[in-house]
């Protein structure tokens, strides 16, 4: 039974290193690593969309949340945007006020161009995110008592691609301030924390998506055609294997 499970990893194996050497002919923005599953994630979805994706652009989500005071501590949640596109998590206390009941935390996508351009060579990656917030009673908060952590997912197109991304906050869309930002680009999200309500934006340098002929497309072929024959060879001995298995099973 020890030869058979060791020849059916060594098949699996093969199947795997096979999978990859196709993958690595995919388009650059098609990838992603085999763990994040094999369903590409939905558009997105933009409030001014580039003119070449309008005719299948859906507007974005806005949504508003309720967290409750419990012994003058606003409530501890994790909120999203029904397309998922934003999401907002909020610990235990983010805002701290003995008479107020709850929290109203609104996220609210908007078209870059409602507000100041990026400093220096950075371009606004897909829509900017006003988020809000107000106790009742009490009305408008101008700080949080603790960090709220944000991630928002930003598109990757032909046409618009960086190799790093990073959130900008403004406190009235004028004047910007960039964040400590974890970015993702498999999962296509940035996250980062910010101390007050007001604008929130994924930010990039474009470059040239990576190149998909020429010199770059023959390393591909390479690396394909190394992974392939790695694959031959690692079937080959698996079926070696069952055949060994077979032959002392009898």
């Amino acid at each position: 039974m020890s030869r058979r499970t060791l020849a059916w990893g060594v098949v699996a194996a093969a199947a795997w290193i096979a999978l990859a050497a196709v993958s690595a002919d995919l388009s650059p923005l098609a990838r992603r690593p085999l763990l994040d599953g094999l369903v590409p994630g939905a558009a997105y979805r933009w409030v001014d969309p580039p003119a070449e994706l309008a005719p299948d652009n859906l507007p974005p989500s806005a949504a508003t949340f309720v967290l409750r005071f419990r012994v003058g501590a606003s409530e501890a949640d994790v909120v999203f945007t029904p397309d998922n596109q934003v999401t907002a998590v909020a610990t235990e206390g983010v805002v701290r006020d003995r008479n107020a009941r709850e929290l109203r935390l609104s996220l609210t996508p908007e078209a870059p161009s409602s507000v100041a351009p990026l400093p220096g060579d950075l371009e606004p990656f897909g829509n900017v995110v006003l988020v809000e917030a107000e106790t009742e009673p009490g009305g408008p908060i101008e700080s949080f008592d603790e960090v709220l952590t944000l991630i928002l997912v930003y598109p990757a197109t032909a046409n618009l691609h960086a190799t790093a991304h990073e959130l900008l906050w403004s406190a009235d869309g004028r004047s910007w301030m960039s964040l400590d930002t974890t970015d993702s680009t498999a999962q296509q999200q940035a996250q980062a924390e910010i101390e007050a309500p007001g604008y929130v934006v994924v930010g990039g340098v474009p470059t040239a998506a990576p190149a998909v002929d020429g010199e770059a497309d023959g390393g591909r072929n390479t690396l394909s055609t190394i992974l392939l024959v790695a694959a031959g060879a690692s079937l080959l001995i698996g079926i070696g294997l069952l055949i060994r298995a077979r032959g002392a099973e009898r």
